[in-house]
């Protein structure tokens, strides 16, 4: 997206200003007027950086209108971006949390059941290993399964040959 809007961003700068206003640009930001076109993408990509994540330095900015329609534009898309990925990375550590949480749940549960009928501590430690060491082999077993799954009959036998 941020190459996409780049690329629009100096397509509108090149068909609004004219040559004088766009060298004059490229020297306010330390670019030579017969600067490459590699140049002005990485100024351009720098600017729709800075307006994606919010940071708007100010050291580039749109100067006619047609750019500041753009620049609007890709300030709504970058927030729309923004808030997608963090909210990929809020499901993410929430699904993190759960299994952590359930997980807890179970050896509490245990632990609770344990010194509620006065078990000797060294007792208590090994079964609270083995549930520990149960619960690796459950979730083992269903992503085993999960892969499992997503093959055809004749895949899983061929698969189970091999295992």
């Amino acid at each position: 997206i941020v190459h996409i809007c780049a690329c629009c961003f100096w397509l509108i700068k090149d068909l609004s200003a004219s040559d004088s206003e766009i060298e004059e640009f490229l020297e306010s930001n330390s670019l030579p007027p017969d600067s490459s076109l590699m140049d002005r993408y990485l100024l351009s990509a720098y600017f729709v950086n800075t307006v994606f994540t919010t940071v708007g330095f100010g050291d580039i900015k749109a100067t006619t209108q047609p750019e500041r329609v753009f620049v609007v534009i890709i300030m709504y898309v970058g927030t729309l971006v923004f808030g997608t990925m963090l909210g990929e990375v809020q499901n993410a550590m929430a699904q993190l949390r759960k299994g952590v949480r359930e997980r807890s749940a179970v050896a509490q549960e245990v632990k609770d059941y344990l010194r509620d009928n006065h078990i000797p501590r060294d007792l208590e430690t090994k079964l609270m290993a083995w549930v520990n060491f149960n619960e690796d082999c459950k979730q083992k077993q269903l992503t085993r399964r999960a892969v499992w799954d997503r093959f055809p009959t004749i895949l899983k036998r061929q698969l189970a040959t091999h295992l």
